[in-house]
């Protein structure tokens, strides 16, 4: 050994290329960040799923109208026998009665859609920190961990 050159003191690791290497209390910080940043967005996917699924409602409110609608053109078709009201009526209940199937259909799709949808977005940002923790952390804090119960920094 030169005189420039020290040995490593008793309890200190050697100072390599991977000097940066934390210890064990951060690595333990670390992993608790990455647990937390998981479950976080976990949490805000699971919550936006949720807030997604309650504009159900406005699907079930579109039924509604529908139906009020359907009625509405029933009632009408039922003045358009009277001879005063004439046939007109008739052809305008008929409109109604369409527009009412109409909205019906597009409330059944609409609430089908938010519901897909919900799905989806809960899962897309539940998924949003997992390549990064998988494919950079995780082989990183594997090679930590070795260089840790080996004693090795390489």
């Amino acid at each position: 050994m030169t005189n420039t050159q020290r040995a490593p003191r008793e309890g200190r690791r050697a100072q390599t290329a991977w000097a940066d290497t934390p210890g064990r209390r951060t690595l333990r910080r670390l992993d608790v960040g990455a647990a937390l940043t998981a479950a976080g967005f976990l949490a805000l996917g699971v919550l936006s799923g949720f807030q997604l699924l309650r504009l159900t409602g406005l699907g079930s409110g579109l039924l509604d109208a529908a139906a009020a609608l359907d009625q509405a053109g029933r009632a009408m078709s039922g003045l358009a026998r009277l001879p005063i009201v004439g046939p007109t009526t008739g052809m305008l209940a008929d409109g109604v009665q369409q527009a009412a199937g109409s909205a019906r259909t597009t409330a059944t799709d609409a609430v089908a859609a938010i519901r897909q949808l919900a799905v989806l977005v809960a899962v897309a940002i539940a998924l949003i920190p997992m390549p990064l923790l998988l494919g950079a952390y995780l082989p990183l804090r594997r090679h930590w961990a070795r260089s840790l119960r080996t004693g090795h920094w390489s």
